[in-house]
């Protein structure tokens, strides 16, 4: 709770980071690292090109940062 007894308010994150660290390569199935750094002054946002590289097979795939709705994929709403 919060120190005054009121209600907690907390931050809301996604199940998965915007951003994931690695990704699963889809040639070869090894782990793709990402290359891409953010700008210093933003966070990466949807639209934005980001950049991986296969660890075993060594292939780039660029990717482009989905929006909310297109990261929801075939998913059925509620």
């Amino acid at each position: 709770g919060s120190p005054r007894g009121g209600p907690t308010v907390g931050v809301v994150t996604p199940a998965e980071p915007l951003v994931p660290e690695t990704i699963i390569c889809v040639d070869c199935g090894g782990i793709c690292h990402l290359l891409s750094t953010p700008p210093p002054d933003a966070p990466f946002e949807p639209g934005d090109v980001v950049a991986y590289r296969c660890a075993d097979c060594m292939d780039r795939w660029d990717i482009v940062i989905p929006d909310e709705d297109e990261a929801r994929g075939d998913q059925p709403t509620p």
